[in-house]
């Protein structure tokens, strides 16, 4: 087992997706599970769909664009459970544009959706954690964090900033026993991605994949269990890292 029995996980954006396998997967191995995001429809299924497995979750609408929403995400953690050990920041934007097409304003909701939330939930999460021992964040970042792609200036500009900030705030965080990673995986197969194929056009999936080795996208189900696996006892000397999930695409 991951030493996640009897933990208090909490998610945003798990209503679907990566969020929504990471969340079954996190109750599978025995941890209660909080889930915030702005899809309440789809949330409410994660949390049926983890309950109907007999774990324990659930939900509180949360839009990560507001600071006030994030701290009192993290402070119904408290109010529902009682502690917060594992965070999971996996709330993302990804609109796709040319650079002259591109406007200030969408490219500053990129960093704020994609980075800023994840530094206020980091702020209000970790005094909670200090309280219990410590525990574990983990955030969603993309191998687009890594390289660059066309189109995609603001999405990869606030994935490479949450990949520097993972090792700050790792350093930080460590006297406290809070660890800090994130994941990096390239393309995965979920509605998120559209926004991309659809700039890109008609045969650019078959181009994309042409330099992924395993020459296929991954599925969410794929990504959860290193989510968990660095939320774990496992994963106990871990912090700082970026775990690419990437098919090798990043090896070539």
């Amino acid at each position: 087992m991951s030493g996640l029995e009897g933990k208090v996980a909490l998610i945003t954006g798990g209503a679907t997706g990566i969020g929504r396998a990471t969340a079954l997967l996190f109750a599978r191995e025995g941890a209660c599970v909080l889930i915030g995001d702005i899809n309440e429809e789809g949330a409410s299924e994660t949390v049926e769909a983890v309950r109907a497995a007999g774990g324990d979750a659930a939900f509180r609408r949360c839009d990560v664009s507001g600071e006030e929403e994030i701290a009192a995400l993290v402070a119904a953690a408290g109010e529902e459970y009682g502690r917060l050990d594992v965070v999971f920041g996996n709330a993302g934007l990804l609109r796709t544009r040319p650079l002259e097409d591109l406007s200030t304003k969408e490219f500053e909701l990129h960093l704020r959706i994609n980075l800023t939330a994840n530094f206020l939930l980091t702020k209000y999460a970790a005094p909670v954690m200090r309280r219990h021992e410590g525990g574990s964040i983990i955030f969603m970042a993309s191998a687009g964090g890594l390289r660059g792609t066309r189109g995609s200036v603001a999405y990869n500009a606030s994935k490479g900033g949450l990949v520097n900030m993972t090792r700050s705030l790792a350093d930080e965080l460590a006297p406290h026993n809070i660890r800090v990673n994130c994941v990096c995986p390239g393309w995965v197969d979920t509605p998120f991605n559209r926004p991309f194929w659809e700039h890109a056009g008609a045969g650019a999936e078959e181009e994309v994949l042409r330099g992924v080795p395993l020459r296929r996208q991954c599925t969410p189900e794929e990504v959860a269990p290193a989510v968990v696996f660095l939320a774990g006892e496992g994963a106990s000397y871990i912090t700082g890292e970026a775990l690419v999930i990437d098919g090798g695409m990043l090896a070539t």
